[in-house]
């Protein structure tokens, strides 16, 4: 019986149970029930039943975890508000903030171990390892969720240093401070090793720092199915005992004393985040059993693993990165070894596995297919709910670049060794190996160019369609795992009925606009007898804006731009173009002819060379037809200011009317008055996303809008949307959308 798997579920379990409820005292209490059904259990039936198992993991995990809250978190919370004088000893290398740098560290404070997330105002000489003298103001992470985020990472308090922090550099090779010295040392010889084009994803694969990948090269790692590759995990575990096996010549005793301190090591160097921690328990274990005269039982080594996070920290069951690695694996355990079996009595697989020359390769597309559909089938729904997206391609993408992500971390492992002692021969080999990182970074983008790389949950029907294939596989298991070629002809049919749907989820609109919620910024799209227009696209983070709107359309089945039109080159109205003339094909591009104070026109302009979109650059008003629409471009009313020179744009259907006049001020919007007559308007978009000096009283009382609709980021900085240009819009009886309290608005008729 595997007693210690059915106690530590039922541990990870209770601590789920404890994060939900989050009060000691009902902890303790439900302790107390599990125990009562325990000693019951017990006395019915000698002996440890699963019943019981399932009872004592429940009991002394609800007990632990409120124990854990009471005694070891209450205290540390305690400080919120404080202002105290500590020493901090630096996890990682500072990364920049828009007002300064950002690093999470360890430190003594009256007498509590806290880890800090620390926000400084500059950017000190200080790498991981070293440490800050400092004050600081100390605060608990802020709301509910964002606290629990912050707890499942093990961060007890988010600390503002005051300026003045001396900084201590690391002195000698403690045990503390090893990994993080080994670490800050991988880390510059990477980047000493290989080229400034594949260094950021080589730095991602080693050690987890994905901070310099661009969001385009995260993104095609997200959309084509392989981001676990950047994301430490049981697969880099996996490939580093791989080596050490191999340089072992799989010797039990000699593999366990070289590979338990080497996953140790690597475990700490990279954080010891909670994919590592697992995969790092159960190969330890694996390594234990033929020397313990043991036989490893992976329930049992996936259970031993959650046990020992969950004792660390039982909040770390609500970390994503814990989840996904759990359902991974258990997808991989229930799931991969009869996916491999079923794909392997293939007549096609068997006839490949008989030629020598053939046998290695059809191994490793089999046992690629079965491991990656078994991990998949677990993770689908959790990453859909957190990252709105499923990839369709990761099967294919893994089998296409899982052998050179492997080669890649070996080899830079081996060139890092041999950098420190022969630094030639190691840029040689990183200079082979960024070959493979370019292919496989390659082969991301172009999957991710395919119109049906992935699906996104923007469109309700693709959540059903998930909930739709996953009842046909339960029915493919039950009906024995026969007739696969159908049950995979059904998910794509009903796959394109999904999109089909989603493309019609209008009703019977002949026109719709959607204002997209893109955070402090504006992107609308307008949708007409299937022509796309959009105007602007820019937000918070300037790329993610742009992913933003290929999404929505490539949740409707949409895959191309027909127009797009910027009204100036800020990167809360421009920022995101480029990203989606690179997801999404854009056939006309109309521009402002004026000048930008930043590279943000000519990398528009070098982006739609790149991707052949043509370009128009407004001089003079312009009309277009679109479907059954009218569209009027206004040129500029004035080059003095850029958010004055904003292109407004009327779109009118019949007699609906919906007008947006970019980040123009209360002056700009006067001349447009002055210089063009505007019928009574249904739908007016406020003017820079709400600020006091748009969206004035002459443009509501000749355009008299009936609803008034705000594109503003959720608290920003600016106070969008100003009060005073809400009282105003209100005087005038206009109803009042926003994308900081309603998300995406769709309107049309």
């Amino acid at each position: 019986m595997r007693k210690l798997a059915w106690f530590a579920f039922s541990f990870g379990g209770a601590a789920a149970i404890y994060v939900a409820l989050q009060k000691p005292l009902w902890g303790f209490l439900l302790g107390g029930v599990c125990a009562v059904v325990l000693i019951a259990a017990l006395l019915k039936k000698k002996g440890w039943s699963p019943a019981a198992l399932v009872s004592l993991g429940l009991a002394v995990g609800l007990l632990w975890s409120a124990a854990f809250d009471l005694w070891f978190m209450a205290p540390v919370r305690s400080l919120d508000g404080e202002t105290a004088s500590f020493t901090a000893l630096l996890r990682d290398d500072l990364q920049p903030t828009d007002h300064g740098s950002r690093v999470y560290a360890d430190a003594e404070i009256e007498g509590h171990s806290c880890r800090l997330l620390l926000y400084l105002d500059d950017m000190p000489d200080a790498r991981a390892g070293d440490a800050l003298e400092l004050s600081a103001q100390l605060r608990l992470p802020g709301g509910e969720d964002y606290d629990l985020y912050y707890r499942s990472l093990g961060v007890d308090l988010i600390a503002y240093a005051r300026p003045g922090e001396t900084v201590i550099p690391a002195d000698g090779l403690r045990l503390k401070t090893l990994p993080l010295l080994l670490r800050r040392a991988v880390k510059d010889k990477i980047w000493e090793l290989f080229p400034a084009d594949t260094e950021p994803f080589v730095r991602a694969l080693i050690i987890g720092d994905r901070s310099g990948l661009t969001f385009s090269q995260k993104n095609a790692l997200s959309v084509s199915g392989i981001a676990h590759t950047v994301a430490i995990s049981g697969m880099h575990i996996a490939v580093l005992m791989g080596l050490v096996m191999l340089l072992c010549g799989r010797r039990p005793g000699l593999c366990a004393a070289i590979g338990i301190p080497v996953v140790i090591v690597f475990t700490l160097m990279v954080g010891a985040v909670p994919s590592v921690m697992r995969a790092s328990v159960m190969q330890i274990i694996l390594l234990l059993a033929p020397i313990l005269r043991r036989e490893n039982d992976p329930p049992t080594s996936l259970g031993a693993a959650m046990l020992v996070i969950l004792v660390i920290n039982p909040w770390t069951v609500a970390n994503l990165s814990f989840q996904l690695s759990f359902a991974a694996m258990a997808g991989i355990l229930l799931l991969s070894g009869r996916i491999y079996h079923r794909l392997s009595d293939l007549k096609a697989a068997k006839n490949a596995l008989r030629l020598p020359v053939l046998r290695q390769l059809t191994r490793y597309i089999v046992s690629t297919i079965a491991s990656t559909a078994g991990a998949v089938c677990f993770t689908v729904p959790l990453i859909a709910w957190q990252f709105g997206n499923v990839s369709l391609m990761s099967v294919v993408t893994n089998l296409l670049t899982l052998w050179a992500v492997t080669l890649v971390f070996q080899g830079t492992l081996i060139a890092c060794l041999l950098g420190f002692i022969w630094v030639w021969p190691a840029k040689l080999l990183a200079g082979l190996l960024s070959i493979l990182v370019r292919y496989i970074l390659g082969v991301a983008g172009l999957i991710t160019k395919l119109p049906m790389a992935a699906v996104y949950t923007d469109n309700v029907y693709i959540i059903i369609w998930l909930a739709f294939v996953y009842l046909l596989l339960l029915a493919f298991f039950l009906m024995g795992r026969k007739h696969i070629l159908s049950y995979g002809c059904v998910s794509v049919l009903s796959l394109c009925f999904c999109v089909f749907l989603g493309y019609f989820d209008g009703g019977d609109l002949s026109l719709r606009m959607t204002m997209l919620d893109v955070g402090q910024g504006q992107c609308l799209v307008f949708q007409d007898s299937g022509v796309t227009l959009l105007y602007d696209c820019g937000g918070d983070s300037a790329a993610q804006a742009g992913e933003t709107a290929s999404r929505y359309l490539l949740s409707q089945g949409i895959g191309k731009v027909d127009v797009l039109v910027l009204s100036h080159y800020d990167m809360d109205h421009a920022g995101g173009v480029c990203h989606l003339m690179e997801r999404t094909p854009v056939d006309l591009l109309y521009l402002p002819d004026i000048p930008c104070e930043t590279d943000v026109r000519q990398e528009i302009e070098e982006t739609a060379a790149r991707y052949q979109t043509d370009i128009y650059y407004v001089t003079e008003d312009q009309l277009l037809s679109i479907g059954e629409s009218r569209v009027r471009i206004y040129a500029p009313v004035t080059v003095t200011k850029a958010n004055d020179a904003s292109l407004a744009l009327l779109y009118s259907q019949g007699s609906y009317d919906i007008l947006a006049t970019g980040d123009m001020s209360t002056s700009a919007e006067r001349m447009l008055l002055t210089e063009n007559s505007f019928p009574n308007i249904e739908i007016l978009v406020a003017g820079h996303h709400g600020a006091k000096t748009s969206t004035c009283d002459t443009l509501l009382e000749l355009t008299r809008p009936d609803t008034v609709l705000i594109s503003a980021g959720e608290d920003n900085r600016y106070g969008h949307p100003a009060q005073e240009t809400l009282d105003r819009i209100e005087d005038f009886g206009a109803e009042i959308v926003r994308t900081d309290l309603s998300g995406n608005i769709t309107v049309g008729r």
